[in-house]
């Protein structure tokens, strides 16, 4: 689960979202998403300064049952801005808290996650 989460950070920076490829279920229509908005940032010539996802906590359903399982990961975001490739701020947010629940399934040798739903 923290893996997943360190892998949107990282796209975040980077524009490389191949590790979210890695670790996201192909049903994962929020995985997708998410890829989908980072690769349209940088495709448009801009980036992301600060930012992040750093997890606080991390809840597992007790309702879960093997092979899936269910969690509530609480996240703090730093303040970040979308910058231009020039350098001129495109936009800026402040620092946020957010709520997710994820559900994770075992597939071939790891986890991955196949659904995430923001609750805050």
């Amino acid at each position: 689960m923290r893996y997943w989460f360190e892998a949107v950070s990282y796209a975040m920076k980077t524009g490389d979202t191949a590790q979210i490829d890695s670790v996201a279920h192909k049903a994962c229509g929020a995985c997708r998403n998410l890829r989908s908005s980072v690769d349209a940032i940088y495709g448009a010539k801009q980036h992301v300064e600060g930012g992040g996802w750093r997890i606080s906590t991390i809840t597992l359903d007790p309702r879960s049952k093997a092979p899936s399982y269910r969690f509530a990961v609480e996240v703090d975001q730093a303040a970040q801005k979308l910058m231009s490739n020039s350098g001129q701020t495109v936009e800026r947010t402040k620092a946020m808290q957010f709520v997710f629940i994820a559900g994770v399934i075992w597939e071939d040798d790891h986890f991955v996650v196949y659904g995430l739903e923001k609750l805050a």
